[in-house]
This record gives C-alpha cells, structure tokens and sequence, in this order.
C-alpha cells in the first residue's frame, strides 16, 4: 500500500500560498484532509501546517515515517528562499522540513499548481476522459507564473493543453474589485457576488471591460494589466492593490457609480468571460464531460451561467476547488505518478476532517460548570427538529468535519427555511455580516427537483438555481434578490443522520429543507473541535447545541 501526504503551504515563494491543508490518500483512497485553519482558528491561515499533521499523526497513527510520498502542489525553484512566519529562510521547503526536525521522507513529488487544481476536480469526478479548466488567482507551473491552465484527460491520463499567465488572470481583477469594494482578496468575493444582484451592470461595465482578460478561442488575452503584491501578515495571506492604477480607478469609480453597480458590472464581465471560454474549450475539444478547479469557480452565480449555457454537458466541481483543495489534487496525481491507481468513482463524502467521540464529547460539555444544561437524547434529529419547527436557531455538530470552505450538515448552524425573521436573527447572532449576502438550504434531493428549475444534483453547495415561483414560500429565508438559491442537495446515503433530520423537519413543518449556514462566528473559521462549537453556544451565538447525542443549551442568568 502506498501512502501520500499532499500539504500545501511548502511552497518555495511562500507568500503565494494561503488556505494551508494537508489530504492524506492511500493507494487512490481518499483517507483525510483538513485545513489547518480549524485548528489555529485564523481564517485561510497561510503558514505550516503543523496541528493538522500532528491531528493526523496522533489519530490516525499517520507519522512521518509512514508516509511514503509527500506531494507539494507547486514546482520547485532552485535557490528561491522559503520565507516563513518566524523568519527563517532555509533554501528549500525540504531543507524546511529538515530545518523543524521531521523526518526525511522516501520521496517528494513535486505537482505544478494548475495541474493539482485540475486533478482536485477531475480525480474526485469518476470520470476517464474531461476537458478541464482550472483559473485561480496565481500559481506557478513549469517554472512559469500562471493564473490558471486547460486540460484534456484522455484514460485517466491528464495533458495541459494551455497554461494561462498572471498577466490573463481573471482572479486578480475579481479580487482588486472586492478589495475596491472593502473586502479581502481570497475571502470577500462570495460578497462581491452577493452584491451584484442589486446593482446595474451598465454602470460600470465599459471601464472595468478593460482590464477583464479577452477570451480568443480556448486562449485569454491581457488588456489592461492589474498588479499587487502577495505577503503573509501574523499567518493571514494579504495582497497590496495600493500602488495598482486599476485599483485606484476602482475607488474614484465606486464613489461616481456606487458599489453595487460597480459590483454587478464586474459579475457580467466575469460570467460572460467564464461561458465564453468553456463554451469555446468545448467546441474545439469535443468533450462533454467537464471538470473546473481553481478558486474562481467557487463563484456559484458564474457556475449556474457555464452549465445553462451548456445543457448536453456534464459539470463536476469539487467540494474544495480552491488552493486549500489543492493539497489533495497534489496527493491524488502523485498517487497515480507512483502507483497508476486513481479513483475510479466519483467523490461520495465530503466528510474528511476530524470526528471526536462521545467520551470526548462529554468531557467538553462538563467544562464549563455551571453555565451549561445538556442531556443524552435517544433521537437527536427528532428533537432538533422539534427545535427548528419551534423557530430555535440550533448548532449542528456532527462526525467528521466537512473538506472545503462549506458547510454540509456536520458542522453547520439550522434554522427554518421560510422565515425571513429566522434569517435576520442569524445575522444579528451569529454572523454580523452584510444585510445583502443570502443563506443556502439544506434539501432532500428526490424533493429538489420540484423547487428548483433546471435542477442538477448539487451535493457541495457550489451551484446556484432559480426557484419554482410556486415554492418561494417555503424557502423564503434563503432566496436571494435575484430569485436563485443556492442549495446543498442531500439523500439519505450522504449523511444518514442529517437526512434524518431533515425528514423530521418535513414531518412536522411539511417543507424537505432547513436553512443551512456555516457554523462559525463572523471573522472565524467553521467550527472544528467540540469545544469550538461549545463556546459559540456560550457566546450566544445559536439557541441550542446539537452534539454527537447530546443536546446543550446555555443556563439562564440568575444575575
């Protein structure tokens, strides 16, 4: 048996990395992978991933020395320093590891980045043949920066056929527009879309039309070029716009025009770039069976336009697209470089995180003495059911965590769908976030169908859709202005536990569906441990807390 450890984060110019994570597989089986920001709790941490190799090497007795391969999701560049957190500059990310006293490992394969993208998605599809397309915000492949990468996948066998340069890059003008916007780069560009629908795209879309790469055929050409700089601050990937002309038209433009025309704008310029290349890459290439990685496609509303554009074809996007995912797109194509296995289904869990037993579970709940009331439930899903059909906000916390920035029913917070008051009480709650940014639903995928028009299976969240006019009502709570949602889909075999859930909800409320959010404060990543989800519990930030077979709630104050 053959063991792969893919790790992002080890590359040689560090300050391109962010999303740290570590994916375990053994011979083409995906055993692990989690990021490493669940455990230091500094949202898309960029620095080495310590706590999870150790998570790993303590759990599942996966040490160092066990490991017969570790796969590194970017190329190396001789002599380029390794800039870390603490400042030490070995000259190489092995002589990193040598430097912090791991063993020396039988073997490192090194995967070019746009290719661990491609294998993210085409090694989880199930599929033997796929274009794919991969578009990030920046990498490097073959000694060569790149902002993304098309493929052919021929027997399982994966050939670049374009690599696409940073000066094309379709990530960097998202994100100086979110920056513009004032959000993050890598992180406030779900807000960006969000706030498209409010806005005019007219306003706006002939000035940003001339930085937003050109698609020609399958190849993209530069028009106006936007700069910045990459660094990591306190283990937080930043990115400097300050000194970039576009970005500074962006501001003058979003005080003449407003944010959410400016917004809007850069959402059509995106989406119609996106359709034109894949409709072009499937033209010229035949194939109907596509793959897309990279973090330009977590772009739900971007995702929705490729596949009506495209109603003969098939789209897979994993669960984890993003550079984060990239830890195991490297350890998949490694696994197939050593060994020539790969997997042969498509990815059945997104489940690949940490679980904590019941005894650990207890022992969390007991730590907080006095502040906390919770029981043995001999039927969770029931009686949080009965919670969510009362109108209680619940903390859902179970087995193992979900891969990838969504949450899918085992770290998520559950509310009733067809409440707008529930929606406002999350924010104020839990989220603090923008008044305009949409919830998701968690719905029974056999019902799916009849809310959603032109439905597909959407298992991780990652696709958007229309509603049924006829079924607005039920999912109220988590219709987004433009009338699309943006569901997680689920049957009984995903999540057996969470599907129960949801059937109790439909028993009691008549509706197949709960709103589901991410299980975090606003600022922090999802929830890993139990003592995580406990303490959002006693910031008040849900009613109730729904745990392995336990159910909590905060003791009221007899001050």
């Amino acid at each position: 048996m053959t063991t792969v450890c893919g790790i992002s984060h080890l590359e040689p110019f560090i300050w391109y990395a962010h999303d740290t994570s570590v994916a375990v597989v053994q011979d083409s089986l995906i055993r692990e992978a989690v990021a490493e920001e669940r455990f230091t709790r500094v949202k898309h941490y960029a620095g080495y991933p310590a706590h999870a190799l150790d998570y790993f090497s303590k759990t599942y007795e996966l040490d160092f020395d066990t490991f017969d391969v570790v796969a590194i999701p970017w190329p190396e560049q001789p002599g380029a320093p390794s800039k870390l957190t603490n400042n030490e500059n070995p000259a190489t990310s092995l002589e990193v590891l040598k430097h912090r006293g791991k063993a020396p490992w039988k073997k490192v394969v090194r995967v070019d980045h746009q290719t661990a993208h491609a294998a993210t998605a085409f090694r989880t599809s199930g599929w033997k043949d796929a274009l794919i397309i991969s578009l990030d915000g920046g990498g490097l492949d073959s000694g060569e920066p790149s902002s993304g990468g098309l493929f052919i996948a021929e027997d399982y066998e994966i050939e670049r056929q374009e690599l696409y340069g940073t000066e094309a890059n379709f990530g960097v003008f998202y994100g100086a527009i979110t920056e513009a916007l004032g959000w993050a780069y890598a992180d406030g560009e779900g807000k960006t879309m969000g706030l498209a629908p409010y806005g005019d795209a007219s306003r706006a879309h002939r000035m940003l039309s001339e930085f937003i790469p050109t698609v020609v055929g399958t190849s993209l050409r530069s028009n106006k070029t936007v700069h910045c700089r990459f660094n990591i601050c306190n283990g937080r990937f930043c990115v400097d716009f300050t000194d970039d002309p576009f970005f500074q038209a962006v501001q003058t433009l979003v005080s003449d025009v407003g944010r959410e025309n400016v917004a809007a704008a850069a959402q059509k310029l995106l989406e119609d770039s996106l359709v034109s290349l894949v409709t072009n890459a499937v033209e010229q290439f035949g194939m109907r069976r596509i793959c897309l990685s990279g973090g330009v496609f977590l772009n739900v509303k971007a995702n929705k336009r490729i596949r009506e554009a495209l109603p003969s074809c098939e789209l897979f996007i994993p669960p984890n697209p993003g550079d984060g995912g990239s830890a195991l797109g490297a350890a998949l194509e490694a696994c197939f470089m050593e060994t020539g296995t790969t997997p042969k289904s498509r990815m059945q869990t997104p489940y690949l995180g940490p679980e904590y037993s019941t005894e650990q579970i207890e022992a969390e709940l007991r730590r907080p003495s006095g502040r906390l009331e919770f029981s043995l439930s001999p039927d969770v899903a029931k009686e949080a059911a009965k919670l969510v059909a009362n109108g209680a906000v619940i903390g859902w916390f179970q087995g193992r965590s979900e891969w990838g920035p969504r949450a899918l029913g085992n770290r998520s917070v559950i509310a009733l769908p067809n409440s707008k008051a529930v929606k406002d009480r999350i924010n104020n709650l839990l989220k603090q976030r923008e008044w305009f940014l949409p919830f998701a639903p968690s719905i029974k995928e056999e019902e799916a169908p009849r809310y959603f028009r032109r439905f597909a299976e959407s298992p991780f969240m990652i696709m958007s859709f229309d509603i049924s006019p006829d079924r607005e009502a039920d999912l109220a709570g988590v219709i987004h202005v433009d009338r699309t949602v943006r569901p997680h889909t689920l049957s009984r075999d995903d999540n057996p536990r969470y599907y129960s859930l949801l059937s109790e909800v439909e028993s009691l409320t008549n509706i197949p569906a709960v709103l589901n959010t991410s299980f975090n404060k606003h600022g922090l990543p999802l929830v890993e441990s139990p003592a995580d989800a406990i303490q959002h519990l006693l910031w008040g930030c849900v009613d109730a807390l729904v745990i392995d077979d336990f159910v909590a709630i905060r003791k009221k104050s007899t001050v």
